[in-house]
Formats: structure tokens, sequence, C-alpha cells
């Protein structure tokens, strides 16, 4: 897997911070921890685990508005290693005609200043690529409504 849209796990990303009584701790330090953290959780996910959905996450029409689906809670694993957690539903509007993908992605949300929250965007596509996971194949045919193929979806099996 070509994993160029992945943050960095390069030889800086595999060094950790050494402490000793009396050392001074900078900015650079908190950062060279939490990018060594960080590296080593992706890549113990992508090397042990792999990636795709590991619970939850269906795809479900809403049946009372035609052109939207709903995304049940889950986990899933992104291809660069990263955590997915939907804690409740969440819902997606589909071009009213044609195939789309529902997909869902990684993305680190800056809460404030000095703050980051893990976080994830889930849309509609026309176009899958990844570090998007997909989540269903929707197909929109006016009156005959939605079709939703989610064995297109990428089963994680842990255990």
């Amino acid at each position: 897997m070509d994993l160029a849209g992945c943050p960095p796990d390069d030889d800086g990303a595999r060094e950790r911070v050494r402490y000793f009584f009396g050392r001074l701790l900078g900015v650079d330090d908190f950062n060279q921890e939490q990018e060594y953290l960080l590296a080593k959780g992706r890549r113990h996910n992508r090397m042990l685990h792999g990636w795709g959905v590991v619970v939850g996450l269906e795809v479900s029409a809403i049946a009372s508005e035609g052109t939207h689906v709903s995304v049940a809670p889950g986990y899933a694993l992104d291809p660069c290693g990263n955590e997915i957690s939907v804690d409740e539903s969440v819902p997606v509007e589909v071009p009213s005609d044609g195939t789309s993908f529902v997909v869902v992605r990684f993305e680190e949300v800056v809460v404030r200043e000095a703050r980051v929250r893990d976080s994830f965007a889930i849309h509609s596509v026309r176009d899958y690529v990844e570090p998007w996971i997909l989540l269903a194949a929707i197909t929109a045919d006016g009156d005959k409504g939605l079709a939703i193929d989610c064995s297109v979806r990428r089963q994680l099996a842990l255990g």
C-alpha cells in the first residue's frame, strides 16, 4: 500500500526523548515524544492489525429522506494506522442519481491553540481513493430510491 498520504514514519519518528536528572525539557522534546508515540501506535496498527472497519459503521437509508443515508456508530483503522471512532449516527446526503460511495477518514481537529482532537470526516463521493475507508456503494435511481451495497467495504477482523 502507498503511504504517501500518511504522516511520516521515518527515522525521526523512531527516536524518543532520553530523560535524565537535571535535563531541561523544551517544546521540541515534548513534540518529539508525541511524534514517537503516535508513529509507534500507527505502525503497530498497520503491521499487526491492517486496516478496515473493525465494528459498526453500517450504512442504512433514512426512510423519511430519499437522498440521505445514516452511518451507525463504529470503529475502524485507516490505511495509515489511525484509529477512527464514531460515537453516534451520522447522516450523509448522497447524490439523487448514479453511483456514489460513502466513505470515512481520520482527521485531526484543532480545538484551541494548544489542543487537537482525533476526529473523522464522513462524506459521499463519486470517486473513492485511499486513505478514505469505503463503507458502502450507493446507487440512486430517482423513483426507485437507494440501493445500498455494503459488500464493497473492507472488514477487519481482530482476534
